[in-house]
């Protein structure tokens, strides 16, 4: 697979526009349109198979808030209909991210609240998520926390088919002072263009 195709590709590509080499000059602030994560083309689903596609399992938290927002939000965008039961699972997944305690209340939560109603459909064709950001912005919460608002489109990606573009969803993630996602919250956006490759 090419590696921007990988969920691990972008969150570097993320990094790497902060770090300074060989303590010389630093790199300059990235551009607002690079803040939209790298998306794929439609030739690049086209060429994806379900097998090519990483799951993420239990992600290392990166070194920023935003790196881990990020890695949050395609974390629980990407699902595997032959191993997952529902979307909750990816929240499993992401536990590392979140504090224990939110990661404790999300593995009790009932998985039908998390199972769309086109998950059959795609569970019938074995098909994989494949997510990637279209924006993500800082933002603070009722109680004061800071954090970011993501919005975030994805495809599914089977053998017997085409891909499926599904989104946007807003997903956003809060922070505590140790750097753990505190909280979160998820909706759909009434924008279907957004997710237009």
């Amino acid at each position: 697979m090419r590696g921007h195709l990988t969920a691990p590709a972008i969150i570097a590509a993320l990094t790497a526009s902060f770090i300074t080499a060989c303590g010389s000059t630093p790199a300059p602030e990235p551009e607002a349109e690079t803040q939209k994560h790298q998306e794929p083309s439609l030739q690049d689903l086209s060429e994806l198979t379900p097998e090519a596609i990483e799951i993420p399992d239990s992600p290392s938290p990166a070194d920023t808030d935003e790196d881990k927002a990020a890695q949050f939000a395609l974390a629980t965008t990407t699902w595997d209909t032959t191993e997952d039961s529902s979307e909750l699972d990816s929240y499993t997944r992401a536990a590392s991210l979140m504090l224990p305690r939110k990661a404790d209340a999300m593995a009790t939560r009932e998985p039908s609240h998390y199972q769309g109603p086109s998950w059959d459909t795609h569970a019938g064709h074995d098909a994989v998520s494949y997510p990637w950001l279209t924006d993500i912005t800082p933002s603070t919460n009722h109680d004061g926390r800071e954090g970011y608002t993501m919005a975030v489109c994805w495809a599914w990606i089977s053998d017997s088919r085409d891909p499926v573009i599904e989104g946007p969803r807003q997903i956003e993630a809060y922070f505590d002072a140790d750097g753990q996602i505190i909280g979160h919250s998820n909706g759909e956006i009434d924008d279907e263009s957004a997710c237009d490759l």
